[in-house]
């Protein structure tokens, strides 16, 4: 399955999805604005990604980046998840919901072969905001 990128610089936001039909979208516990789509209400795995304010994680190495596994990891549940979901590029991680134990939320999402999905962004970033595509 292949990621489509989307960069929106006026809102420097990023959409990353397969293309499915998204019925349910959540937002990271504690991360502020970063969402994962998922294909329906009872299913854990990601089939979208959705940042707003990626240049706070760009380039690649500024934040929560792995070079070994040229993984990104928005959250800081990886460690604490009681559910991890894997779908191909995207890993989502849920833990117990603060407000309502027996329900999970996200916490976490890993973005692999990060430098494959979000080269053209940091090249389109490089353009258009002068930040540097290294």
């Amino acid at each position: 399955m292949n990621l489509k990128v989307h960069y929106d610089p006026e809102c420097d936001a990023i959409g990353l999805h397969y293309n499915q039909p998204s019925g349910a979208t959540y937002e990271l516990e504690k991360v502020g604005m970063v969402m994962i789509d998922l294909p329906d209400e009872s299913s854990y795995e990601a089939i979208a990604l959705e940042v707003i304010g990626i240049s706070a994680w760009l380039p690649l190495g500024k934040r929560a980046y792995c070079r070994e596994t040229d993984t990104l990891t928005f959250g800081d549940g990886v460690k604490t998840a009681t559910v991890v979901a894997e779908n191909s590029d995207l890993v989502a991680y849920w833990g117990p919901d603060e407000y309502d134990p027996d329900d999970l939320t996200p916490i976490a999402v890993d973005l692999r072969n990060a430098s494959k999905h979000l080269a053209p962004v940091m090249a389109a970033m490089s353009q258009t905001l002068g930040v540097s595509a290294n």
